[in-house]
């Protein structure tokens, strides 16, 4: 891992400061930033990240999770187990890309906890 500004100067060279890196192939990994979805409202709501979530000093009394994915999932039942009300609410099925089984075993979990989750749901507005 090469942390810095890089300048491609040809096909199999890349600048990184001083330094000239020759490869056949690059990775190139630049980061994320959560960013809200576009639903109207949300700019007026609360709203947490995977980082700000584990910031949290007290746990919120009620959370509603938007997806159905691995992050959403490991938060939602975090934050049940902690106390909150959690709703789950995806597009999607929950965890879509995962085996099939498996999924349904997580499915069971959450529902035991007492998690709300609303598969293949349309978010009109917060």
């Amino acid at each position: 891992v090469i942390t810095g500004e890089a300048r491609f100067r040809d096909r199999n060279t890349v600048q990184v400061g001083d330094r000239e890196i020759r490869a056949r192939r690059f990775v190139i990994a630049t980061g994320s930033r959560p960013a809200p979805p576009p639903i109207p409202g949300i700019d007026k709501a609360s709203v947490l990240t995977m980082a700000s979530v584990l910031t949290l000093s007290r746990r919120p009394e009620r959370l509603i999770v938007l997806g159905c994915g691995s992050e959403g999932v490991e938060v939602a039942q975090a934050m049940r187990r902690l106390g909150s009300s959690v709703t789950i609410v995806g597009a999607e099925d929950l965890l879509a890309d995962e085996d099939p089984e498996a999924v349904a075993l997580i499915r069971r979990a959450l529902l035991r906890d007492g998690i709300a989750l609303h598969e293949r749901a349309e978010i009109l507005r917060v």
